[in-house]
Protein backbone atom coordinates (compact mmCIF):
# COMPACT_ATOMS: atom_id res chain seq x y z
CA UNK A 1 0.00 0.00 0.00
CA UNK A 2 2.78 2.18 0.71
CA UNK A 3 4.51 2.08 -2.71
CA UNK A 4 1.35 2.27 -4.14
CA UNK A 5 1.17 5.51 -2.86
CA UNK A 6 4.55 6.52 -3.31
CA UNK A 7 3.47 5.66 -7.39
CA UNK A 8 0.51 7.77 -7.23
CA UNK A 9 2.55 10.80 -5.56
CA UNK A 10 5.65 10.08 -8.23
CA UNK A 11 3.19 10.31 -11.09
CA UNK A 12 0.86 13.30 -10.06
CA UNK A 13 4.60 14.85 -9.56
CA UNK A 14 5.42 13.95 -13.20
CA UNK A 15 1.99 15.69 -14.43
CA UNK A 16 2.32 18.79 -12.83
CA UNK A 17 5.97 19.02 -14.09
CA UNK A 18 4.52 18.03 -17.22
CA UNK A 19 1.58 20.92 -17.03
CA UNK A 20 4.21 23.36 -15.89
CA UNK A 21 6.14 23.25 -18.42
CA UNK A 22 4.07 23.01 -21.41
CA UNK A 23 3.09 26.65 -19.38
CA UNK A 24 6.35 27.97 -19.47
CA UNK A 25 6.72 26.83 -22.92
CA UNK A 26 3.28 28.83 -24.42
CA UNK A 27 4.51 31.56 -22.11
CA UNK A 28 8.06 31.93 -24.14
CA UNK A 29 5.77 31.16 -27.49
CA UNK A 30 3.78 34.62 -26.73
CA UNK A 31 6.63 35.71 -25.77
CA UNK A 32 8.56 35.44 -28.74
CA UNK A 33 5.79 36.16 -30.76
CA UNK A 34 5.58 39.75 -28.97
CA UNK A 35 9.44 40.30 -29.75
CA UNK A 36 9.37 39.24 -33.30
CA UNK A 37 6.50 41.94 -34.09
CA UNK A 38 9.13 44.48 -32.78
CA UNK A 39 11.09 43.45 -35.53
CA UNK A 40 8.32 43.75 -38.50
CA UNK A 41 10.72 46.78 -39.68
CA UNK A 42 13.46 44.67 -41.16
CA UNK A 43 12.16 43.35 -44.62
CA UNK A 44 13.94 40.03 -44.27
CA UNK A 45 12.06 39.23 -41.24
CA UNK A 46 8.34 40.25 -42.15
CA UNK A 47 7.40 36.95 -43.92
CA UNK A 48 8.45 34.17 -41.36
CA UNK A 49 7.06 37.03 -38.46
CA UNK A 50 3.50 36.94 -40.94
CA UNK A 51 3.26 33.04 -41.25
CA UNK A 52 4.06 32.52 -37.32
CA UNK A 53 1.86 35.17 -35.96
CA UNK A 54 -0.81 33.88 -38.46
CA UNK A 55 0.01 30.19 -37.50
CA UNK A 56 -0.29 30.60 -33.85
CA UNK A 57 -3.54 32.80 -34.26
CA UNK A 58 -5.39 30.45 -36.67
CA UNK A 59 -5.51 27.24 -35.20
CA UNK A 60 -3.56 26.95 -32.08
CA UNK A 61 -5.17 29.99 -29.73
CA UNK A 62 -7.32 28.06 -28.04
CA UNK A 63 -4.51 25.71 -26.53
CA UNK A 64 -3.20 29.14 -24.39
CA UNK A 65 -4.77 30.86 -21.37
CA UNK A 66 -7.01 33.75 -21.73
CA UNK A 67 -4.40 35.96 -20.87
CA UNK A 68 -2.08 34.87 -23.22
CA UNK A 69 -4.70 34.92 -25.92
CA UNK A 70 -5.40 38.12 -25.20
CA UNK A 71 -1.54 38.47 -26.24
CA UNK A 72 -1.99 36.78 -29.16
CA UNK A 73 -4.59 38.58 -30.29
CA UNK A 74 -3.17 41.89 -29.98
CA UNK A 75 -0.35 40.48 -31.70
CA UNK A 76 -1.55 39.68 -34.97
CA UNK A 77 -3.60 42.48 -34.29
CA UNK A 78 -0.66 45.28 -34.80
CA UNK A 79 1.37 42.32 -37.02
CA UNK A 80 -2.23 42.48 -39.19
CA UNK A 81 -2.03 46.62 -39.22
CA UNK A 82 1.95 46.96 -40.22
CA UNK A 83 1.06 44.17 -43.10
CA UNK A 84 -1.81 45.62 -45.00
CA UNK A 85 -0.04 49.15 -44.25
CA UNK A 86 3.31 47.94 -46.01
CA UNK A 87 1.27 46.33 -48.60
CA UNK A 88 -0.58 49.62 -49.34
CA UNK A 89 2.70 51.79 -49.31
CA UNK A 90 4.35 49.68 -51.72
CA UNK A 91 1.30 49.67 -54.23
CA UNK A 92 1.50 53.51 -53.85
CA UNK A 93 5.45 53.36 -54.14
CA UNK A 94 5.09 51.17 -56.84
CA UNK A 95 7.96 48.53 -55.47
CA UNK A 96 8.92 47.26 -52.07
CA UNK A 97 6.90 44.35 -51.92
CA UNK A 98 9.36 41.00 -50.42
CA UNK A 99 9.72 38.47 -52.52
CA UNK A 100 6.83 36.43 -50.65
CA UNK A 101 3.95 38.82 -51.31
CA UNK A 102 5.86 39.23 -54.90
CA UNK A 103 5.04 35.21 -55.30
CA UNK A 104 1.62 35.30 -53.46
CA UNK A 105 0.02 38.09 -55.77
CA UNK A 106 1.73 36.08 -58.98
CA UNK A 107 -0.01 33.17 -57.86
CA UNK A 108 -3.04 34.72 -56.79
CA UNK A 109 -3.41 35.91 -60.55
CA UNK A 110 -2.28 32.73 -62.19
CA UNK A 111 -4.32 30.35 -63.88
CA UNK A 112 -3.16 26.28 -63.47
CA UNK A 113 -4.50 24.06 -65.27
CA UNK A 114 -5.70 20.57 -63.56
CA UNK A 115 -4.21 18.34 -66.36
Amino acid sequence: LASENQMRRAEFAADCDRWRLEDELREAAVWGLECASDRYNKAWAQTGIDIAVDEVHAGRVLKFSAEQQQQIVSTWDLVRRKRNARRKNSADIGGALTSFDRGSKAFANASVSIR
